[in-house]
């Protein structure tokens, strides 16, 4: 089973809903407390319901932060959308894994500029010596958009 971007979203949700209920759980025993009706102190009660509500908040918030940071880029690339119409589109193979992603970019960007500020792949890879070619086997990777058609394959020296 993979993890996706919704999991991490649906996960915050949940944490979120937890620490409501536990301030709704809290200030209802505190109040039946107060009463007398069940033996609790209010003041211990409201406590612990607010303090497990700000743990639940920040777990939520770093469930959220996480699905969107780690999930951003590589959702981006691998899922196709609607250009502008000053963007073309390319889609490039990672010879090493067969990877398929797509990459925008305006006809006068340079496709090593375009890869270096959005990479695909995993942010170590980037260290390595790589190049893109093209189905001919030229080496396209400081070629603008314009000037290469097709699919593209990053390969890894």
């Amino acid at each position: 089973m993979t993890l996706r971007e919704s999991d991490f979203l649906k996960g915050g949700g949940i944490a979120y809903a937890a620490g409501l209920a536990s301030v709704s759980l809290a200030l209802g025993l505190s109040s039946f407390g107060a009463q007398g009706i069940i033996d609790v102190d209010p003041s211990i009660v409201t406590a612990f319901g607010f303090g497990f509500f700000w743990v639940s908040a920040v777990l939520g918030t770093c469930f959220i932060m996480v699905g969107m940071s780690f999930f951003a880029s590589s959702s981006r690339m691998s899922q196709p959308c609607d250009p502008n119409r000053d963007e073309l589109v390319r889609v490039l193979v990672d010879e090493s894994s067969g990877k398929e992603s797509l990459i925008y970019g305006g006809p006068s960007r340079i496709l090593r500029e375009t890869l270096l500020s959005d990479w695909p792949l995993d942010r170590r890879l980037l260290r390595e010596r790589w190049c893109v070619l093209d189905s001919n086997d030229n080496d396209v990777t400081d070629l603008t958009f314009s000037e290469f058609e097709g699919v593209i394959r990053l390969v890894f020296d």
